[in-house]
């Protein structure tokens, strides 16, 4: 599972969580309005706690916002980039079978 951003508990529920059989790859601001670094630390806490496999990103410079292109007073190039690249090898070795296109 790929996140970008967000780790409100009402985004992820810790039932579910539980259920999930799926690695997670996190991909966080450093200076975020809507989540803050302790809400990123508390999901990452949980998720290890769950015996999930996790590997979460923060991005220096950044805000939230940064992987959006539309957004050019949050976007950053190179963390859009790093955090692509990151998510495109994540994928691959994660999912089944051979990359198409």
């Amino acid at each position: 599972m790929v996140l970008f951003y967000g780790t409100r508990e009402g985004d992820y529920d810790q039932t579910k969580l539980s259920k999930a059989q799926a690695a997670f790859l996190g991909h966080f601001a450093e200076t975020d309005e809507f989540e803050s670094a302790a809400s990123v630390q508390g999901l990452e806490k949980l998720l290890r706690t769950l015996g999930k496999n996790v590997t979460f990103h923060t991005y220096p410079g950044t805000t939230h916002w940064f992987f959006e292109n539309d957004r050019p007073d949050a976007y950053n190039t190179g963390a859009a980039k790093t955090a692509w690249e990151r998510t495109i090898r994540f994928l691959t070795t994660q999912l089944p079978g051979k990359p198409r296109g």
